[in-house]
Parts: C-alpha cells; sequence; structure tokens
C-alpha cells in the first residue's frame, strides 16, 4: 500500500545497512509524509519489506482527540479514493465473472453503485474509457437487478437492455446497460476505505 499525507513523524529502519534506495522506499515516504490532525494517542505502524529483511517503524506524537467524524482515510496503492470507498480500474478486459473474482481476489467486490453522487464521480474517473463492468446482475430466480452485496438496484438507475438471465450490467458516461456476462469488458472494484 502506498499512503500519502502532509507532517512529519519519526522514521528509523532497524538496520544500520539500509541502502538509500530503501530509505526512499514507500513506507519511508509514508512515514515522512504521514499526518492527520485526528490521531488520539501514539501511533506505530511496522512494515516488513521482506527481500531486504528491514522493518520501518514509524511515529507520531499523541495529538488531542479529533472531533467526531474527522479521520484519515487511506487506500491501496493505485486506487481512487473518493467519499468512503476506494475505486481500483483495470486496464484489461475480462468477462463478468472473471472480473467479479479478480475483485474478489484483491479483498474488494465490484463497484456498487449507491447515488447519483458517486455515478457522476465515476463518469468523471472513466471518461473517454470503453464499456466497464460493474457489480449489477440479473438473479437468475427472480429476473430482478441485484448488486454483488445483495441490494436491489435502486430505481433512479434505469437499465437498458435486456434483464435476462445472463446479464450484467455494464457503464459508460452515465449511462447503465445490459449485456451477456461473457462478454469481456474492463471493470472497477471497490473497498471501503481504511480509517485511521
Amino acid at each position: 500500500m502506498d499512503l500519502a499525507f502532509n507532517s512529519q513523524l519519526n522514521c528509523d529502519a532497524s538496520s544500520d545497512t539500509v541502502p538509500p534506495a530503501a530509505r526512499l522506499g514507500l513506507w519511508v515516504r509514508f512515514c515522512l509524509s504521514w499526518g492527520c490532525p485526528s490521531f488520539s494517542a501514539t501511533h506505530i505502524i511496522s512494515h516488513m519489506i521482506k527481500p531486504q529483511g528491514i522493518t520501518f517503524e514509524c511515529t507520531k506524537p499523541e495529538i488531542p482527540p479529533p472531533t467526531k467524524g474527522s479521520g484519515c482515510k487511506l487506500c491501496p496503492w493505485d486506487w481512487l479514493l473518493h467519499g468512503n470507498k476506494c475505486y481500483w480500474l483495470s486496464k484489461e478486459s475480462k468477462d463478468w465473472t472473471r472480473s467479479r473474482d479478480h475483485c474478489l481476489g484483491k479483498s474488494a467486490q465490484m463497484l456498487v453503485i449507491q447515488n447519483q453522487e458517486e455515478m457522476d464521480f465515476i463518469q468523471d474517473v472513466t471518461q473517454g474509457s470503453s464499456y466497464i463492468w460493474i457489480g449489477l446482475t440479473v438473479t437468475p430466480a427472480g429476473g430482478k437487478w441485484t448488486w454483488v452485496d445483495g441490494s436491489p438496484l435502486d430505481p433512479i438507475f434505469q437499465v437498458s437492455g435486456s434483464a435476462e438471465g445472463n446479464s450484467c450490467g455494464w457503464i459508460r458516461g452515465s449511462r447503465i446497460q445490459s449485456e451477456t456476462c461473457g462478454a469481456e469488458f474492463k471493470w472497477i472494484c471497490q473497498k471501503e476505505a481504511a480509517v485511521i
């Protein structure tokens, strides 16, 4: 995970033989730039960089308790943060099932659009992209559009196209379309942002 913030910390490697490149590595850069006004106690983050066998520890001095609702939100490297979610956009194409499985392999799920504001955000980040799979499919039993988290499609969103048993949802711009799940498109994964 690559995390970026704006403050200073004390960051020491556990070895005196740390090469300069490792000192500028991912976690050291994180330690040197990490900071949020919402920390209420001393925080220690340790991470073992396995190839070099080096442990870095980052500490931040105690700061007064945060106000309710404040906090830093973190996403893994190459994910986009928006609201309380992290989003990852694929660069390759797969069918809907393999796209869903890829998201699960990232401890995430395919995109579940909860409201128009989130749809607008997705539209902004996918501008110019081809068709993008989202976590929307037709349930075999009822023939209803259902998100991968089990929730029904909100009536504010309309799906153009077939709602038959092997139909999955994709977006381009602000339109949700139906396609057979075997078609190959890019996809979007999402997960909750970590709050520290």
